[in-house]
Parts: structure tokens; C-alpha cells; sequence
């Protein structure tokens, strides 16, 4: 019975002991946090900025701590395995004393300056997350034309410094992005342009704004091809057109399509650019100029779904300019046959009913033959053309006057657009009858050809 209950007090005594240690974590945990928040806004100032541009800092002053610590791990390997090498010669070359002074430098600016403005440390993580992304090291190396001495010598190979070294930097990019992201859209610049961009909009057709969106959709979709590429490719050589070309292309795409809002010139312009850049490979074009390795010509399985996206984007830009253009054909055409309509069936009227002629615009009884005509004029062109014309004397004679001449005016249009497909029909008929080609399959030919264009 002693034992029981001894046992039972010895139990309980730790659990109470587990409690004071949770406790105790958790008061620990909660003023480290809140230190950690003071000292934040005592260096950056408050709020979810300075949290942002602390992540920043951490993330940043880690990765340097990491990268200073495998540099003399290598180091201490190399000196090692190179026994007749002292440390002083060693720290001659640019591959060990070049690499360590440069991280050392960086650190030292990172917990010194850095502390001391939010704008020092996203600057130097810009620099930081540059160097990473066009390999620095490998570009001085070469210009220098130095070997890469500490490369036999991996430090990472435990799975623990393996992990860090890709989980931090990863961690630094994407606090950096998020960091970046909301300076941007913070901005005063980015605040006017959101603010002008609802009267732009407003001042641009239906078929324009569907072309801006899908111009933003082609240029969102090339920036995220190019990021995943180049994250998944082997470490290409950044300093060549296949990544720094498209990347500035990409970044000059998205620029302009943010800005051709403003503009209906600038928007219809750049979009057939774009479509004829497209159409006519230029990318294929300036990589055989250059005569270049394309590494990022590997398009993995993940990116598949975002180039088709892309290439429809594409495609249906190209229909809304087609549509653009056959609809701005077809304005200018309608206003000159106006004019001119106008003008005709005033003068016979003038000649018919003299100054006891109506304003036109009191005219309240719309043409009969004028509906008809536009009705008839999309499955028998012919007939509308013929209605359409008939419609014009109903105009001159009829008193008082009618309305719908636009009606007409259209169906003309209409029909004569219809007239000329059905000749192009005719004409591919008898082009397959006299080659002994089956029509159908000759329009399958020609459409795949066009097909294979884009």
C-alpha cells in the first residue's frame, strides 16, 4: 500500500515537473517573441513591414552564416588533403581568401547597416539573391581564369547540411519576394497607376479590353515559364540571350501591357507585335544568331499545362485583333457609304419634294425593306443586296421620311461580304475540280497549313 502510493507521488511530482518545463517554454517562447517584436520595431518601426523586412534580414544573415561556415569547412578540407599549401597562400587565391572575404564582407554590412534602414537590407538582399541567380562565383572564376580549388572538397554531404542548403535559400527567396511584392504594390506609383487605370478602361472598347486581358495572360504566363525553367534546368550560363534575353523581353512584355491601357494606339500596336514576333519565331531566330546553347529548351512535365495556357492566350489575341481590324474595316467603310448615301438620297429627294422636304432627323417610321434586308443578308446575300438597294428608294420617296438607313447601309455591307465568300467557295471548287482534289480535303489542307504558321 506504501509502495502504491509512493509510486503514485512519484508520478505525480513529474508530471508536475512536466508542466513547470511547458510552462516555462511557452513564458520563453512568448517573450523571446515579443523581444524579438520590439527590437524589430526599434530597428524598422511597426507593423507587418517591419515584420516583413525582419523575416528578410533573418533569412538573409542565415544564409551568409551558412555559406561562411561550409567555405571554411571546405577550406579546412583542402588544407588537409593539400599539405604543402599554407593558409596565407591559400587565402591568396581568389576560390578560398576571395569567396571568404566577400561573404565576410556581406555579413559584417548585413548585421551592421542593415540594422540601421529597411531599405539598406532589401538592397542587399537584391544583391544577395542576384549573385545566387546568374552563379557570380562562376563568372569571376572565369574571367579570372581561376580553378575552383575547393570544389573536390563538398561540405554538404551530411543529409542535415544538405537540407540547408537548399531549404535557406529557398526561405530567403520567397521572404524576399513577399518582401518585394509588397513594397510594389505599396508603392505611390503603383497606387496612381490603379487609381487611372478604372477611366482608361472606360475609355476602351469591349474588344480592346478583352485584348489587354489577354495580352496580361501572355505576359504573366511567359514570366512564370521563364522562372520555372530556369529553376528547374541545370544552372545555365546567365549572361546569354536563351536567359538574360528572355528575361528582359519578358520583363519589357509585362512593362508595356501594364501601360498600353492608356493607349488604344499603343495596345493595338504592341499586341501585333507580339503576335508577329510570335508567328514568326523570333526566339528560334536570335538563338541560331547568337549561336547559342539553349538549356532552357528542357520544358519539364509541371510547365506543360501553363506554355499550352500560353499558346492559347496567344491564339485567341490573335482572333480579338482579326476581329478588330474587320470590325475597323467595316466603321470606316459604313461612314464613307453614309456620306455618301446620304448625300445621294438627299438630292433626289431634294429633287422630288423641293424645301417642303423633313429634317431627317424627325423621321419616326422605320423601313420595312431595310429589316429585311439586313435579315436576308447573312443566308442569301444576293436577295439582302437586292433589298438593300431597293430600301435606298424607299428612303427617297417615302414622305415623310424613315428611318433605318443604317440598317441598309449594313445589310449592303453584309451582302457584299457574303458574295464574295460564296465566289471564293466557287473558286476553290473549281481549283479541286480541275486538280482532281476533293474540296474538302483541299480546305483541310489549307487550314492545317495555317495551323502550323502559329
Amino acid at each position: 500500500m506504501r509502495e502504491a502510493t509512493k509510486s503514485s507521488t512519484v508520478k505525480g511530482d513529474q508530471v508536475n515537473q512536466f508542466k513547470k518545463i511547458l510552462t516555462a517554454a511557452r513564458i520563453s517562447f512568448r517573450e523571446t517573441f515579443r523581444a524579438s517584436g520590439i527590437f524589430i520595431s526599434q530597428l524598422w518601426g511597426g507593423g507587418y513591414k517591419a515584420l516583413l523586412v525582419g523575416l528578410v534580414w533573418l533569412s538573409l544573415t542565415s544564409n551568409l552564416i551558412f555559406d561562411l561556415a561550409e567555405l571554411l569547412i571546405q577550406t579546412a578540407l583542402y588544407l588537409s588533403e593539400e599539405g604543402s599549401r599554407g593558409l596565407l597562400s591559400s587565402l591568396g587565391l581568389y576560390a578560398i581568401g576571395g569567396r571568404i572575404g566577400a561573404v565576410g564582407l556581406f555579413l559584417i554590412l548585413v548585421t551592421t547597416l542593415a540594422l540601421l534602414s529597411r531599405t539598406f537590407t532589401l538592397w542587399l538582399g537584391a544583391g544577395y539573391g542576384f549573385a545566387i541567380a546568374i552563379d557570380l562565383e562562376s563568372f569571376i572564376l572565369d574571367s579570372i581564369m581561376s580553378k575552383d580549388t575547393l570544389q573536390p572538397f563538398g561540405a554538404s554531404d551530411s543529409d542535415t547540411l544538405s537540407f540547408l542548403s537548399i531549404f535557406l535559400p529557398v526561405l530567403f527567396f520567397a521572404t524576399f519576394s513577399v518582401a518585394i511584392i509588397d513594397v510594389v504594390l505599396t508603392s505611390q506609383a503603383f497606387n496612381s497607376y490603379v487609381q487611372s487605370l478604372s477611366p482608361a478602361i472606360t475609355n476602351l472598347k469591349i474588344s480592346e479590353i478583352i485584348i489587354w486581358s489577354l495580352l496580361l495572360v501572355f505576359s504573366a504566363t511567359s514570366i512564370i515559364s521563364w522562372v520555372v525553367l530556369f529553376l528547374t534546368n541545370e544552372t545555365p550560363v546567365f549572361w546569354t540571350y536563351p536567359v538574360v534575353g528572355r528575361l528582359l523581353a519578358v520583363i519589357l512584355c509585362v512593362v508595356v501591357a501594364l501601360l498600353s491601357v492608356f493607349s488604344r494606339g499603343l495596345l493595338l500596336t504592341f499586341s501585333i507585335f507580339v503576335v508577329v514576333v510570335e508567328l514568326v519565331r523570333v526566339d528560334q531566330l536570335l538563338i541560331a544568331v547568337f549561336n547559342q546553347v539553349d538549356r532552357l529548351s528542357e520544358v519539364p512535365s509541371e510547365l506543360s499545362g501553363i506554355l499550352e495556357f500560353r499558346v492559347l492566350s496567344l491564339q485567341l489575341l490573335s482572333l480579338g485583333l482579326i476581329w478588330v481590324a474587320i470590325r475597323s474595316i467595316a466603321d470606316g467603310v459604313r461612314k464613307r457609304t453614309r456620306a455618301r448615301v446620304d448625300e445621294w438620297v438627299d438630292s433626289r429627294r431634294h429633287a422630288i419634294f423641293g424645301a417642303e422636304d423633313q429634317d431627317p432627323a424627325s423621321a419616326k417610321r422605320i423601313s420595312v425593306l431595310a429589316v429585311l434586308a439586313l435579315v436576308v443578308s447573312v443566308p442569301l446575300p444576293l436577295a439582302g443586296l437586292i433589298l438593300a438597294y431597293a430600301a435606298r428608294n424607299d428612303f427617297v420617296a417615302a414622305n415623310p421620311r424613315k428611318s433605318g438607313l443604317d440598317l441598309a447601309i449594313g445589310a449592303t455591307i453584309i451582302s457584299w461580304f457574303g458574295i464574295g465568300l460564296q465566289g471564293l467557295a466557287l473558286a476553290l471548287i473549281l481549283w479541286a475540280g480541275v486538280l482532281d482534289i476533293g474540296v474538302f480535303d483541299l480546305i483541310g489542307d489549307l487550314l492545317t497549313e495555317l495551323i502550323s504558321l502559329n
